[in-house]
């Protein structure tokens, strides 16, 4: 542990906080024992970022771009070069956070995102390419994964009265937020320097108890849908899960969420806190394990 402590403090450094946790509904979690609990980790980034990520397939691990991989807007913004993706830039911890779970990524070539083949789509707005794919060596469990489910922003609209979405996340790091509004306060907040609380942190994924809700006019041009969980620093790379016939199905995964707590869903801007659908990353999907994502009407009888 103390190890994986020094590790960790190597890494981690303050980052700004962003959180969106709306007051009309139930934001209570509960602890994800279940086969997506199992595929979960935690990601440590090059510029002190943590993210949540996922088993999509044995050994790969699918997560955000810009809390796995260096930005080169950050790197130009700090003088200089950009981290090359590989061991020295990224850990990846699966839960609970422990030396033991605790696997890497050696080469480039173990990393696969649009953001990686183009540079350029970390400045042009392509926010629907805040992706990656990770292969690890020696995964804790390799065969506890989820596969994505291919699903569109139109389908998942058309669908949402007929679809239960839920969010699985870490645990949060602010007060209040076991059945309401958290404490929207840095000062009281865990920091993200204070690393063995960090771990103690992530120790258990959470399972957001009340499923999703999305605005009907909450699409937006780059993939994304605006939604009603709860959202917040850390929280990036956190799935989104649907299932069918007793089996978990990946829909998309959190890359962004608003600032503070709202009041009311309604009040929310279409975009604030939103889910990256499946669609936008089910291609290099197939590339990363071999194989498509499942199809949404291979599960459900689309109206």
């Amino acid at each position: 542990m103390k190890k994986l402590i020094s590790l960790l403090a190597a890494i981690v450094m303050g980052v700004p906080a962003y959180a969106a946790w709306f007051l009309d509904r139930d934001n209570t979690m509960v602890d994800a024992d279940d086969d997506v609990g199992a595929a979960m980790a935690v990601i440590l980034g090059p510029t002190g970022t943590v993210t949540q990520a996922i088993q999509v397939c044995s050994g790969v691990y699918l997560a955000t771009a810009h809390g796995a991989l260096d930005s080169p807007i950050i790197a130009r913004d700090n003088g200089r070069s950009v981290s090359p993706a590989g061991k020295a830039s990224m850990r990846l911890i699966a839960y609970p956070m422990s030396r033991e779970n605790l696997t890497e990524a050696l080469d480039e070539v173990d990393y696969i995102s649009p953001r990686l083949r183009d540079p350029s789509l970390w400045e042009n707005g392509r926010e629907n390419t805040d992706y990656v794919f990770i292969t690890v060596d020696d995964p804790p469990r390799p065969q506890s994964f989820v596969t994505p489910l291919f699903m569109t922003p139109d389908q998942l609209i058309d669908n949402a009265d007929r679809l239960e979405v839920f969010m699985y996340r870490g645990k949060s790091r602010y007060q209040g937020a076991k059945t309401g509004g958290l404490d929207y306060n840095e000062d009281i907040a865990i920091s993200d320097s204070d690393v063995p609380a960090l771990i103690r942190l992530y120790q258990q994924p959470q399972r957001v108890v009340q499923s999703c809700e999305f605005l009907p006019n909450g699409m937006t041009l780059d993939g994304y849908v605006a939604h009603d969980s709860p959202t917040e620093q850390g929280a990036s790379g956190a799935p989104y899960i649907s299932q069918f016939d007793g089996m978990s199905y990946l829909v998309g995964i959190n890359t962004r969420g608003g600032d503070g707590n709202v009041e009311e869903f309604s009040a929310l801007y279409a975009g604030a806190s939103s889910i990256l659908m499946s669609s936008a990353f089910c291609a290099d999907y197939e590339t990363a394990c071999g194989r498509p994502c499942t199809s949404l009407s291979d599960v459900m009888t689309l109206e």
